[in-house]
């Protein structure tokens, strides 16, 4: 529609007729003029002016038709669905699932929180054992195997003894050849003289005695002088296998933490007012955990060995008497109060003081 506005109030002021008749000619020439045509293509916010036809229908073109909507989930409804009526759905929906009471092969249910809590209860019944310990296994052991195993440890230490002859060759160290049975080439051995030996020793002059092993074949050997008699000399044999047995039984003690060794370290202390008698001189020591099947090896630093020799001693061991434990020294006694690391063995058969 054309703006006549200014002609409108041309028509109120007029006050000659003529005046009111060209108005009203130049309103309507507006009104059929095209060009007076004023108005928005497309709906403008804050605009007083009318809008075209095209711009009209472009912009309801563009509107979203009235929207029709489900009061509930509907299958195949293509229509949006209420909030209440989601809400509804959702709060009846736990009701419709199906649950299995037990854990279901090949069922695509839900389990019940007891039947999952019922499934693992017994869930360690089909776990396989190992009867003992076994190489290469990665299953479990029964606590009888690991226990029976334990105990069987001391298979790798046995107690025996060793003839040494007349006949040494060489001069300090002398040697001799020397054969205990069933000793294997790896095997370790450690000789155990008594008090008897002992007294030999320091008759004969001997400062120091071993065995070496060297792939089955034994030599022993003195220093200082050699027995002047046949001696017959208690020994342990100690089974190790190409490895170190002290390394292997700390394996396993760490491996079975709680478990009784075969083979354990501990202290002994000895008093320089506890020597009594003479050569050799004894004490009586303790030890806890000893029962009268360990033998006790004395293991002392480099400082313990130059203070019992600056005490003229030749030589300390330990003898263990149905379980009580003496300290024996030879050639003199300690001066100062020594505390010594010891190596225990627990041996099957005898007792190691008998």
């Amino acid at each position: 529609m054309a703006d006549i506005s200014t002609y409108v109030a041309q028509i109120e002021v007029a006050s000659r007729g003529e005046d009111v008749r060209d108005a009203i000619v130049n309103a309507l020439e507006a009104i059929n003029d095209g060009s007076a045509w004023s108005g928005d293509d497309v709906p403008t916010e804050g605009s007083s002016h009318p809008i075209t036809s095209g711009g009209a229908y472009n912009a309801l073109a563009r509107k979203q038709d009235k929207l029709t909507f489900d009061s509930t989930p509907a299958q195949n409804s293509q229509n949006p669905v209420t909030s209440g009526g989601i809400y509804e759905a959702l709060r009846h929906v736990e009701g419709n699932i199906e649950l299995d009471d037990t854990p279901t092969e090949g069922s695509a249910n839900a389990v019940t929180s007891g039947g999952v809590y019922d499934a693992l209860q017994d869930v360690q019944v089909t776990v396989e054992l190992d009867d003992v310990p076994t190489a290469g296994s990665e299953r479990p052991v029964k606590s009888d195997g690991i226990y029976t195993a334990i105990r069987n440890v001391h298979l790798l230490v046995r107690k025996t003894t060793v003839t040494l002859g007349t006949d040494w060759a060489g001069e300090d160290p002398y040697t001799q050849a020397v054969t205990i049975p069933g000793v294997a080439a790896n095997d370790k051995i450690d000789l155990q003289p008594g008090s008897e030996e002992f007294s030999q020793f320091m008759a004969d002059g001997i400062r120091a005695m071993w065995i070496e092993n060297d792939n089955g074949t034994l030599t022993a050997y003195c220093m200082g002088g050699h027995p002047s008699e046949e001696m017959t000399i208690q020994c342990t044999v100690e089974s190790v296998a190409g490895a170190d047995l002290y390394d292997l039984l700390a394996d396993v003690q760490t491996a079975l933490a709680g478990k009784q060794n075969r083979i354990w370290t501990g202290t002994i202390t000895m008093a320089p007012t506890g020597w009594q008698g003479e050569d050799p001189y004894s004490q009586v020591v303790t030890l806890p955990g000893v029962t009268p099947d360990c033998l006790i090896d004395l293991m002392p630093g480099l400082d313990v060995q130059a203070s019992v020799i600056s005490d003229g001693v030749l030589a300390m061991y330990v003898d263990n008497t149905y379980g009580v434990l003496t300290a024996f020294a030879i050639g003199g006694k300690p001066t100062t109060s020594l505390t010594i690391p010891v190596l225990v063995t627990e041996l099957s058969g005898e007792p190691a003081g008998s």
